[in-house]
């Protein structure tokens, strides 16, 4: 099932997500995307990989107001509060996307795989679909 959340709170290894009908939500930095977790896991042995993303969390990817398009793991019940585990990884929000589904203007979850001279190249994990997105 898919849900549009509201961040509410970012801490050091979750994100709190506000979700409709009273329901709170919360994102583990692991279920974030794979990339992110490449950066996390990345050896510290690559010493200019180390250098310039070692000090990254999850603060430098997503903050409070942000809208995201999440799924939900599971829904579990805590002293009769329920609280859902949710994903934002595109591989597993965009699953249902086809290809005749995207328009102009759409918007579509992904994750930017690196910055290049030009612009960026931008992955959305759908099989058919990866791009380059030049400004």
């Amino acid at each position: 099932m898919l849900m549009l959340g509201v961040v509410s709170e970012v801490g050091e290894v979750d994100v709190v997500v506000n979700l409709p009908n009273g329901l709170t939500g919360f994102i583990r930095g692991t279920d974030i995307s794979e990339e992110f977790n490449q950066v996390i896991d990345n050896s510290p042995e690559d010493d200019e990989m180390a250098e310039n993303e070692q000090d990254l969390d999850l603060c430098d990817v997503i903050s409070v107001g942000q809208l995201l398009t999440c799924s939900v793991i599971d829904i579990v019940t805590v002293d009769k509060t329920r609280k859902a585990n949710l994903t934002t990884k595109p591989e597993i929000v965009n699953c249902s996307v086809n290809k005749q589904d995207i328009n102009k203007n759409m918007v579509l979850q992904g994750v930017i795989q690196s910055v290049e001279e030009y612009g960026s190249v931008h992955c959305f994990t759908v099989a058919w679909y990866c791009t380059i997105d030049n400004p």
